[in-house]
C-alpha cells in the first residue's frame, strides 16, 4: 500500500494501503484508538451498490475476524485470513504480540463463516499470506516463515524460517499479497521505501517469488500428501529465491490470467502494469539496478481512477474529479471464476482505497502487450471507512475480498490512532449461484487432479495445479504430455503444460516439441519454461529457438524469447543468446511495440562492453535498413560504450557512425552519444574528423549537423563553438533552440564565448533566454564579465538586475567589482 506523509509521494500513503497494516509494537501501555459506533459488517454489505444481478453478503466480520491484510484458500475451500495487529510497527523483541492466522468455515453453504479457528496467533507485523505445502507461508519481515499443523488440530505446531532479510523500514511496504503462479513460484510484492537483500539479492520496489524444491518423493513416482517445503523434515535445501521484475511503487495487488501473463496493481503512480520476467519498469523514486538500461517500461492503464478515463498523463478537468474515487489501489485480481455474466471474464479487479470501491479495467492487446481501459466501477461501499485490501476468486466462482475497516486512510506510525476492532470479509455472488464445496482435493487421485485442469473456475485448476506441483507425481506426465499436444482448448494445454512444469516432468526434449505447438501460448511458456531451466540447453533446442526468433508469428512468443535470455546467457557461451537477441533485432514488426525492443536490450546489454567490436560490425551491417537496430539497440550501445569513460570505447563508437551509409542511422547514433556525454568535456578522439569528413558528402546532412554540432561542444571544437555562438544570437531561430545553444556553449567553456553571452543577458532578448545567459557566465573565470553586466546595469529591469548580483557575488574577483560599483 501507499504512504502518505512523505513528500512527492502524498497520496502515495494512501495507496500505502495505509489500512494494510495494523498495529504498534505491544499496545498494551498505549491508548486505545477514539471508540466510534459503527455500523455492522451485515449493515455495510446491504448498502454497497453493485451491478444488477450481484448480492454482497458478510462472509466474516469483528470480533471473528479484525485487521485482516492477507487472504487465501486451503484445499478444502476454507479461508484463510491473516491479521495484522502490530501495525503500524513491529513490536520490540520481548514484546507480546499479536498477529493472527484465522481459519473460517461456510459449513452450511449459506455464504456466511460459522465455524472459526485460529491457526497461529503471536505473529509480528505479519503482511502476508499463502497456504500450500501443508502449511502456510508467511510473510512476517524480517522473514518468509512457514508454519505447519503436524498432528492435525488445525493449529501450527511447527515454524521453519525460509528466507532472511526483508526490511521493513517502512512498515507499509513490506512483503505482501503472496500468490501461487502458474509456474509453480510464489509471488511477492514489495515496495519502494523498504530496503531488502535475500539470499544476497538487494531490492526494494518490484515482485518477488520465490520456488520450494521439488519433493524428493516426487521423482519415484508419486507422495498422496504433500511434502513440506525444506526438501525434508527441518533440513535440507531452502528453495531458490529471486525478483521477477523491477520497478513500480508500493505494490499490493498481483494476479495473473488465463494465459499466464500477469499483472500488477501500484499506489501513488500510474495503477495498472503488465509484468514480464526480467522487465524494468517505471519507479515512484530511486533508480533500477542496471544503470544501463536506458528506458523503463511504463503502464498499460490509459486513464486514471481519480479522474476517469483518459490518456495517460490525466485529464485535470475538475468535474471529472473523484470519478472513480482515487490512486491508492490494493489488490489485483483477473477474474476466471466462471459464475460471473461473460462481460466480468477477464476483467481486472481492484479496490481503491481512497475511493472505498472497487475499479475494473478492461484489458486488450497492444502489440506484445496490453492496454488497460476504463471499465464500470464493481462495488462501491457507500462507507468513508470501506478500506479493502485483497480479492480472490472461491470455489462458487464468487468474489471474497478483505476489508480492514477504518477510518484512517493513510499510512501513520503513531500506533494509537489504529481501530482495532473491526474487520470484514465479504463475498460477492451472482445470482443463483450454487455452494460448490469442494471436499478434501488432497483426498483426490492425481489423475482426478488432472481432471480439474479444464475446469472453468480458476480456483480449482490453480488448486490442482499446486496440489501436483506438492506431490510431484509423474506417473500422470504421458497423460499431461497428450493434453498438451490434443486439448481442443489450448488454455487446457497451457495448465497441462504448467503442470508437468511444477511436478518436475518437464523436460527439455518436450519443451522443444512444445516449441512448435499450433498455440502462441503454448510457444511461449515453452520458451520460458527452457529458460526458467537454468541450464545448458542442446544444439537442436537452440536450433528450434533461433528459429521461433526468425519466424514466430507471435509477439508474445518474441517478448518471451527477449525475456528468456536473460536467463540463457548465464548458461551458454556469449555468441548463443547475442544471436538470438540479433534474429529478434531484423524483426522489423516490433519495431513500435511498447516492451520488445527494451528487453531485447536488457538482454543484450550485458555482452556490449566485452564484445563490442563484433557488435559493431553487426551493427554497421544492419542500422541503415532495420527500425529496431537503427532506433533502438545502436543508440543504446553507443551511449553504453561511451559511458565507460574509456578513450578506446568512444574512439570505437565514433569511429561506427563513420561506417554508416545512413544518415537517419548516424543521427539515431548521434542522440545516444550525445546522452551518454552530457555534461561531459573530452578529447576528440582520432575518428571525430573522420566522422565530420564522413557526415560532410551527405546530400542531405540536415537530420545530423545540429547533433554533429552539439557533438562538437563535447570535444571543444572551436567550428562547433562558433556555430552554437551564431544560434544563441539568431533572433530568427526557435527560443528553444537558442537556449540549447546557450546550455552548449557554457559547457565548452570557450573564451571567446563570453562576449555574446554578456550582449544575449543584456540585449533584448526574451527574459528565458537572458538568465540562462547569466547561467552559463558563471562558468567563465573572466573580468570582462563584471565589467560587461556593471556598464549595462541601468538598462537591466528589477528582476534581472537581481540575478546579476546573485551571479557577482559568485566569485571574488566579481564581488570586488560590484562593490566598487557601488561605491
Amino acid at each position: 500500500m501507499a504512504m502518505l506523509g512523505k513528500p512527492a509521494v502524498v497520496v502515495v500513503g494512501l495507496a500505502a494501503l495505509v489500512l494494510l497494516n495494523g498495529m504498534g509494537p505491544g499496545i498494551a501501555d498505549e491508548p486505545p484508538a477514539p471508540k466510534v459506533q459503527f455500523p455492522s459488517g451485515r449493515e455495510c454489505a446491504a448498502r454497497m451498490t453493485v451491478p444488477e444481478g450481484f448480492e454482497v453478503k458478510c462472509f466474516a466480520s469483528e470480533p471473528d475476524v479484525v485487521n485482516p491484510i492477507g487472504i487465501d484458500f486451503d484445499h478444502r475451500g476454507r479461508v484463510w485470513v491473516l491479521e495484522c495487529l502490530e501495525y503500524p510497527r513491529k513490536a520490540p523483541p520481548g514484546a507480546k504480540t499479536r498477529d493472527r492466522i484465522t481459519i473460517l468455515e461456510d459449513t452450511d453453504g449459506d455464504g456466511v463463516a460459522d465455524k472459526v479457528t485460529r491457526f497461529a496467533e503471536g505473529l509480528n507485523l505479519a503482511t502476508g499470506l499463502a497456504v500450500g505445502y501443508g502449511g502456510v507461508f508467511v510473510g512476517e519481515a524480517p522473514d518468509l516463515v512457514f508454519l505447519e499443523d503436524t498432528d492435525g488440530d488445525d493449529k501450527a505446531d511447527r515454524r521453519t524460517v525460509l528466507l532472511t532479510g526483508f526490511g521493513y523500514q517502512d512498515t507499509h511496504e513490506t512483503l505482501n499479497s503472496f500468490l501461487w503462479g502458474p509456474d509453480g513460484w510464489l509471488y511477492g510484492c514489495h515496495g519502494v521505501f523498504t530496503h531488502s537483500k535475500v539470499q544476497g539479492i538487494p531490492f526494494n520496489a518490484c515482485i518477488w517469488r520465490y520456488r520450494p524444491p521439488h519433493p524428493q518423493v516426487g521423482a519415484r513416482g508419486g507422495a498422496s500428501s504433500p511434502s513440506p517445503p525444506r526438501g525434508g523434515r527441518g533440513e535440507g535445501v531452502r528453495g531458490k529465491f529471486e525478483v521477477f521484475a523491477e520497478g513500480t511503487s508500493n505494490p499490493w495487488g498481483f494476479d495473473y490470467d488465463e494465459n499466464g501473463s500477469g499483472f500488477l496493481t501500484a499506489c501513488v503512480i500510474p495503477h495498472l502494469f503488465h509484468m514480464v520476467p526480467g522487465g524494468l519498469y517505471i519507479r515512484q523514486a530511486g533508480q533500477n539496478r542496471n544503470p544501463y538500461a536506458f528506458g523503463q517500461i511504463r503502464e498499460i492503464c490509459d486513464h486514471v481512477h481519480y479522474f476517469g478515463p483518459t490518456p495517460h498523463g490525466g485529464n485535470k478537468d475538475p468535474r471529472s474529479l473523484n470519478r472513480g474515487g482515487g490512486h491508492a489501489h490494493a489488490g489485483c485480481l483477473i477474474y476466471q471464476g466462471g459464475a460471473y455474466p461473460e462481460e466480468w471474464h477477464g476483467r481486472v479487479f481492484m479496490n481503491n482505497i481512497h475511493g472505498s470501491r472497487i475499479n475494473t479495467d478492461i484489458l486488450k492487446r497492444n502489440g506484445s502487450t496490453y492496454l488497460g481501459s476504463h471499465g464500470p466501477d464493481f462495488l462501491v461501499a457507500n462507507d468513508p471507512n470501506f478500506r479493502a485490501i485483497q480479492l480472490r476468486t472461491g470455489p462458487d466462482g464468487s468474489i471474497y475480498l478483505i476489508d480492514w475497516y477504518d477510518p484512517q486512510i493513510c499510512h501513520n506510525t503513531n500506533a494509537a490512532i489504529w481501530d482495532r476492532s473491526h474487520g470484514r470479509v465479504y463475498k460477492v455472488v451472482y445470482k443463483g449461484t450454487p455452494p460448490m464445496p469442494p471436499g478434501d482435493l488432497t483426498k483426490r487421485s492425481t489423475d482426478q487432479l488432472v481432471d480439474l485442469l479444464t475446469h472453468k473456475n480458476s480456483w480449482w485448476w490453480r488448486k490442482a495445479l499446486l496440489i501436483l506441483q506438492e506431490r510431484g507425481d509423474r506417473s500422470v506426465a504421458p497423460r499431461l504430455r497428450e493434453m498438451v499436444r490434443k486439448s481442443d482448448d489450448y488454455r487446457h494445454s497451457l495448465r497441462a503444460l504448467w503442470a508437468l512444469a511444477n511436478s518436475g516432468a518437464f523436460d527439455e526434449e518436450f519443451g522443444r516439441e512444445a516449441l512448435a505447438h499450433a498455440n502462441a501460448w503454448v510457444r511461449a511458456w515453452a520458451v520460458r519454461l527452457l529458460g526458467q531451466r537454468d541450464a545448458r540447453l542442446s544444439g537442436p533446442t537452440l536450433a528450434e529457438l533461433m528459429k521461433r526468433a526468425k519466424d514466430d508469428p507471435s509477439p508474445d512468443v518474441r517478448l518471451q524469447l527477449a525475456s528468456s535470455c536473460q536467463r540463457l546467457r548465464l548458461h551458454h557461451e556469449p555468441g548463443v543468446t547475442r544471436n538470438l537477441l540479433q534474429a529478434l533485432m531484423l524483426r522489423a514488426e516490433d519495431a513500435h511495440d511498447p516492451v520488445i525492443p527494451l528487453m531485447i536490450w536488457i538482454a543484450y546489454e550485458p555482452e556490449v562492453v566485452d564484445h563490442y567490436e563484433e557488435i559493431l560490425t553487426w551493427l554497421v551491417r544492419h542500422a541503415p535498413d532495420q527500425p529496431i537496430v537503427r532506433d533502438q539497440i545502436a543508440p543504446r550501445v553507443l551511449r553504453r560504450l561511451a559511458a565507460t569513460g574509456e578513450a578506446k570505447h568512444l574512439e570505437a563508437a565514433v569511429a561506427f557512425l563513420a561506417r554508416l551509409s545512413s544518415a537517419p542511422a548516424i543521427a539515431a547514433g548521434l542522440d545516444g552519444l550525445l546522452e551518454a556525454l552530457r555534461g561531459r568535456r573530452l578529447e576528440a578522439p582520432a575518428s571525430w574528423a573522420v566522422l565530420q569528413k564522413h557526415v560532410s558528402y551527405f546530400a542531405d546532412a540536415s537530420a545530423i549537423g545540429r547533433r554533429m554540432e552539439r557533438l562538437g561542444i563535447h570535444f571543444g571544437d572551436p567550428e562547433a563553438v562558433a556555430f552554437m555562438e551564431r544560434e544563441a544570437q539568431n533572433g530568427k531561430a526557435e527560443l528553444r533552440l537558442r537556449v540549447e545553444a546557450v546550455q552548449a556553449l557554457a559547457l565548452a567553456r570557450s573564451p571567446s564565448s563570453v562576449g555574446p553571452l554578456t550582449r544575449l543577458a543584456t540585449s533584448d532578448t526574451p527574459m528565458e533566454l537572458k538568465r540562462e545567459a547569466l547561467r552559463a557566465l558563471a562558468v567563465f573565470d573572466s573580468e570582462q564579465v563584471p565589467a560587461a553586466l556593471l556598464a549595462e546595469w541601468p538598462k537591466l529591469p528589477p528582476g534581472l538586475r537581481t540575478e546579476v548580483v546573485g551571479l557577482l557575488s559568485g566569485r571574488r574577483s566579481w564581488a570586488h567589482a560590484l562593490l566598487d560599483a557601488m561605491a
